[in-house]
């Protein structure tokens, strides 16, 4: 369904309505992020499949609305300003006194938006580098370096016109030339898994084969300095929602080899341990902030750090509870810091060798396993303190391809004799796991605790890897049987799945290569009548189950720790991750 509306400046904005399955945005004008209230005054609805859409007016009595509520409106900003002014703490201070202080915790990876690689590189990228839409996880998208764009009814092309006033953090312009020329350098560089990340994208162009040998891609056209054109060979269902990721911004090779960005802050240092953000001095509207310090901290310092609130704003990975990590400590929490909560926006899943000669590369004894696994999940209620909804569905319940409860039964079902039979298999050769990256994992606790309540050996040989070895996890030799990952929900569409199975997906193995799960969510992604989307998922989820060597364990949320006595948040939902929307009070 779509929405349209003609805003007080006479633009139109055409929009999916929140809720949708996913986003189906035709035509944008960067002025409706200054109109989104006027959606509920006078909600219009079409049909996706219809033709030219019909024009929201807003009538009188709703624009007499608008000035009522614009007076309230007012009235509160100017409480609110003389309760800061007189209300002052003994923690404000001069604003240029301050610099912001910010801990992380997590896989950091390169800060590099083509070689973005972990989830916290992927929200720390934001500060600096801008893609050409923004997804605010609401439905709606707003203005990245696009200012408007129109998607083609047959979804085979989209057109952006930039925002030229956009400047690079050294002040040099942007131009739809910088963006295609940032687009190919991601495709010449070495991916960090299987495919470079853009490629989720790129491959779908017109053109694309045609890369390697010529270096370029005539599916990305630059007809001027402020037109970009993407064609591709296919419908492309869900492109405003796939170059919304931070691999797909724009960027520049600075004097000294840096990476430069559009956004609103500069990488000015870079460290295995500490990152100094500076205000870039051409991104407007200016930030209030102008200088932030964040650390990256191992698990111990990042929970001291969250009880004792000793940071101005703290980045809460998923599976971390802040109330639950401080329940047992003495000083727990005051209310000095407010806690915004995500949306649901990361898989928990096991990956599990299919090489070598472990355990669980035999096919039989895998099936086994996950079937086992799965039909005891309900047990792992402790992931409940953790922000965490166990699902062994890899699609979330709002999404098309979602399997019934009877599905999921005789897709897991499994006999005493059968687990009698994977039981004493594994007895012979124990389970060789990871259990965490550069230090022991809590997951994996949880999990090697909940397989040796169900009979299942793990070896006292199972260790800890290295960030290294993480990322050239295939090659190694060890007779690994499993290991923990996380991965971002990329939306409402399936299709975000693509980047984890697809055929060119960053982070697809190389063990799904010919399978149906490749051949069936290839197809399913170039689907547009939505009555069609739901049986061709279902093909798709049925193979993951048979096909993909992973047992999918839940959904989990980041969320974001501030200190509202020193700072106010101006953003919503998924805007929580940028810096510039946080000020000092």
């Amino acid at each position: 369904m779509l929405v349209t509306m003609e805003t007080t400046r006479g633009d139109i904005c055409v929009a999916s309505w929140p809720g949708q399955s996913f986003p189906s945005l035709y035509y944008f004008h960067s002025s409706c992020r200054h109109c989104r209230c006027l959606f509920k005054l006078n909600r219009q609805e079409f049909p996706m499949h219809e033709g030219p859409l019909a024009t929201g007016v807003i009538t009188i009595k709703n624009k007499l609305f608008i000035i009522f509520f614009s007076l309230i409106t007012g009235f509160i900003a100017l409480f609110t300003i003389y309760y800061s002014f007189f209300s002052k703490g003994d923690e404000i201070m001069p604003n240029n006194q301050r610099t912001l202080h910010y801990a992380v915790h997590g896989l950091l990876g390169e800060l590099k938006p083509a070689r973005q690689s972990t989830a916290l590189a992927d929200i720390l990228l934001s500060a600096g580098f801008e893609p050409l839409t923004i997804d605010n996880g609401n439905g709606f998208y707003s203005a990245g370096i696009a200012k408007e764009w129109r998607v083609s009814e047959d979804r085979r092309q989209v057109t952006f016109w930039l925002n030229l006033d956009k400047r690079f953090s050294d002040g040099s312009p942007i131009s739809s030339f910088l963006y295609k020329e940032s687009m190919l350098e991601s495709l010449r560089q070495t991916p960090i898994y299987k495919n470079q990340a853009t490629r989720d994208v790129l491959y779908a162009l017109v053109g694309f084969m045609d890369f390697e040998h010529s270096g370029d891609i005539v599916g990305i056209k630059t007809p001027d300095v402020g037109t970009l054109i993407f064609e591709f060979e296919r419908p492309y269902r869900d492109i405003l929602m796939e170059i919304s990721g931070i691999r797909y911004s724009i960027f520049k090779i600075g004097l000294q080899g840096q990476h430069l960005g559009t956004g609103p802050f500069c990488f000015s240092k870079v460290t295995e341990q500490h990152i100094s953000l500076q205000k870039n001095p051409y991104y407007l509207p200016a930030p209030s902030i102008e200088t932030i310090e964040i650390d990256i901290l191992d698990r111990n310092s990042f929970e001291t750090a969250i009880c004792e609130e000793a940071y101005d704003m703290i980045l809460i990975p998923p599976f971390v509870s802040p109330s639950n990590i401080c329940k047992n400590k003495s000083n727990g929490f005051t209310n000095r810091y407010e806690e915004i909560p995500g949306k649901i926006d990361t898989h928990l899943f096991l990956t599990i060798n299919t090489k070598g000669n472990n355990v669980l590369s035999d096919i039989h004894t895998r099936q086994l396993f996950q079937r086992y696994f799965y039909s005891n999940i309900n047990q792992l209620q402790e992931f409940e303190k953790y922000k965490t909804k166990t699902d062994i569905q890899f699609f979330l319940p709002s999404q098309p391809g979602r399997l019934s409860e009877q599905d999921i039964v005789e897709l897991t079902a499994i006999t005493n004799d059968e687990i009698h039979e994977l039981i004493e298999t594994i007895n012979r050769k124990p389970l060789f796991i990871f259990k965490g990256v550069d230090q022991n994992s809590r997951f994996h606790d949880f999990v090697a605790l909940f397989l040796q309540q169900l009979g299942i050996a793990i070896t006292p040989a199972s260790r800890i890897l290295s960030y290294q070895e993480y990322k050239n996890i295939e090659t190694l030799n060890d007779p690994w049987d499993f290991y923990y990952r996380s991965v971002g929900i990329g939306c409402d569409d399936p299709d975000g799945l693509y980047h984890l199975f697809g055929t060119h997906g960053a982070l697809a193995r190389q063990s799904l290569e010919g399978t149906n799960v490749q051949y069936s969510i290839e197809k399913a992604r170039s689907l547009l009548n939505f009555e069609e989307l739901h049986n061709a998922y279902q093909e798709v989820n049925r193979a993951i189950y048979s096909e993909v060597p992973a047992i999918h364990l839940g959904y989990s949320s980041a969320s974001m720790l501030y200190n509202h006595r020193k700072l106010t948040f101006k953003g919503r939902g998924a805007s929580m991750f940028f810096l510039q929307n946080y000020s000092w009070r």
